[in-house]
C-alpha cells in the first residue's frame, strides 16, 4: 500500500481431507511486486503446506512448512513449525504459533500470535 504501483498475483489453494480427523491444505502463489530500486518488478514464488487435527470443538493443531524465493536476489526463505488454535466461535479464532527457519534467507525463529476473524 502506498507505492503507487499496481501490483498483483494468483493463489491456487487446495484442501483434502485425511484418516482420522486430519486435514491438509497447501497453496502456491506467484506475486508481482515493485522491486526495491522502485525500477522494475519482481516476482515472488511462495508455497505452503499444513496439516490440520482438531483435538477438542475449541481446541486445534497443526504443522506447517513454508517456501518462498524472489526473483529480486534475495535467497531462498523458508520455515517449519507448529501452532495451536483457539476457536471462540465458527468465525472468531486465536492462533499461536512457532517457526523455525530451514533456510539462510528466513529468521531462526519466529513466534506468532494472530487473532482471526472470518465471514
Amino acid at each position: 500500500m502506498g507505492n503507487k504501483s499496481l501490483e498483483g498475483g494468483l493463489i491456487v489453494p487446495w484442501k483434502a481431507n485425511l484418516i482420522g480427523g486430519v486435514s491438509m491444505v497447501a497453496m502456491a502463489e506467484l506475486d508481482f511486486q515493485r522491486n526495491d530500486n522502485d525500477n522494475g518488478y519482481d516476482s515472488f514464488w511462495y508455497a505452503s503446506m499444513a496439516l490440520n487435527r482438531q483435538v477438542t470443538k475449541a481446541i486445534g493443531l497443526y504443522g506447517e512448512a513454508t517456501l518462498g524465493k524472489s526473483s529480486g536476489g534475495a535467497p531462498w526463505d523458508g520455515a517449519m513449525g507448529a501452532g495451536v488454535t483457539l476457536a471462540l466461535s465458527d468465525n472468531v479464532w486465536w492462533d499461536y504459533a512457532v517457526y523455525r527457519g530451514i533456510t539462510r534467507g528466513a529468521s531462526d525463529w519466529n513466534h506468532v500470535l494472530r487473532f482471526n476473524w472470518g465471514f
